[in-house]
């Protein structure tokens, strides 16, 4: 049989319009196939991005619950766990103290030590140094299933921490001409707060602490200024105090505590003077005794080794003192906390007497102070929200450079920390 031209040309198109017709079967099943994916993968993100603002969610009103119970009170402890879940079903968590909640956050004692090094920032995000009072694990929801996480609690001292001044509002001294680096200064409107650790995040600290500010709420302006501490849990008085006619007066009186004096309280954790005396009784004056206003404070240091830190605390009720005097040398680590409910506008100056070089550190609450203590090296820091001066000249304040117990007893910062828990 002859196949002719015409014919040959008819079958070559419709081969080729078969495959073509294949080919687009071919491109349309992809192309559903790709729409599919797409539809399940878009399902997918959202489902991701749901998860995301879930535990966003779960997140933060965790932090606004820990934030709202730390600084007031304590959080419930393992067989009371906070669980909570939102009506609209995008976010919820349970809170369980890890080792049971403290009876204080500020008394308790802690197992941290606390021989920190002075080249690193304590309250930088990238640091460790410092009390971890207590470590919260959680459970945030974010949708199919719970993560773990924990919240750490973290307390320090800025003083301990080797900020060597420390302003509180609504102090506004010249920063610059009382103290250098390094230094805190909360009243500073603009710039860097914490001076002294360049290059380094740190960990908002004011943003935190200002939610508890001397017991009262955050209604007087302070920021980062927590109650002064009143001692660690396991203490003893400083029974060796004496009291005597201040040299010089026939109408004043004096308590004298010998640093280096052996006391009945030594074995205890932190030894503690709380002056509770106001008026001195039966202080001889010539041949008579009387009863007279205790206006000064002498501190006799101590060279010796290896004793406990001192913490002293002068309460509101105790009006009459405006006078610290440091004796000799100290290399004892004293801390003292001069407490007023109200700036009255007196003073307590600080002077020395035979001393070269004296450690201790200070919070003066709502107490203006005068430091006359040039020529002398003061090892340790201050932390006042009222007005400093310097009647004679310049002191040198150095950092602490081996805090010790300090942080037992000094009045401290208080920050929370949160992470998602190792797996």
């Amino acid at each position: 049989m002859k196949t002719t031209f015409q014919e040959t040309k008819n079958g070559s198109v419709m081969i080729f319009a078969v495959l073509l017709m294949t080919a687009g079967v071919f491109v349309l099943a992809a192309v559903l196939q790709l729409a599919a994916t797409q539809g399940l993968s878009g399902d997918a993100e959202w489902d991701a991005v749901q998860r995301r603002v879930t535990l966003g969610n779960s997140r933060t009103m965790a932090r606004e619950y820990m934030h709202s119970r730390i600084f007031r009170g304590t959080v419930p402890a393992n067989t009371n766990a906070t669980s909570v879940t939102f009506s609209n079903a995008q976010g919820g968590f349970s809170i369980t103290p890890a080792g049971g909640a403290q009876a204080s956050y500020w008394t308790a004692l802690s197992t941290t030590n606390t021989d920190v090094v002075l080249n690193i920032n304590p309250f930088n995000l990238m640091e460790r140094g410092g009390f971890y009072r207590e470590l919260f694990a959680a459970q945030l929801l974010q949708g199919a299933d719970d993560i773990e996480w924990s919240f750490a609690l973290r307390t320090r001292s800025p003083i301990a921490a080797g900020y060597s001044f420390v302003q509180q509002r609504p102090a506004n001294n010249d920063v610059a001409s009382l103290a250098t680096p390094p230094y805190i200064n909360m009243s500073a409107t603009a710039g860097e707060k914490f001076v002294g650790f360049y290059g380094l995040p740190r960990t908002p600290v004011a943003s935190v602490t200002n939610i508890m500010t001397r017991g009262t709420g955050d209604t007087n302006g302070y920021q980062g200024f927590l109650d002064v501490q009143p001692g660690a849990s396991a203490y003893g008085f400083f029974t060796n105090a004496v009291y005597e006619l201040r040299p010089g007066t026939t109408d004043q009186a004096q308590v004298v505590l010998d640093l280096a004096a052996t006391d009945p309280n030594i074995d205890t954790a932190v030894l503690r003077y709380d002056e509770n005396n106001d008026v001195a009784t039966n202080i001889l004056v010539g041949t008579n005794t009387v009863d007279l206003p205790v206006t000064t404070m002498v501190l006799k240091g101590s060279t010796a080794f290896g004793q406990k830190p001192l913490h002293i605390v002068v309460p509101p009720a105790r009006t009459n003192l405006g006078l610290l005097v440091l004796s000799n040398n100290n290399d004892r680590l004293v801390y003292f906390n001069r407490i007023k409910d109200t700036d009255d506008g007196r003073i307590l100056s600080v002077s020395a007497q035979g001393a070269a070089r004296w450690r201790i550190g200070f919070t003066m609450t709502q107490c203006r102070l005068r430091l006359g203590l040039s020529g002398v090296i003061v090892t340790g820091g201050l932390r006042a929200d009222s007005s400093v001066t310097f009647p004679s000249g310049a002191v040198e304040i150095r950092p602490e450079s081996d805090p010790g117990g300090l942080d037992f007893i000094a009045d401290r910062m208080m920050w929370l920390e949160d992470y998602r828990a190792q797996q």
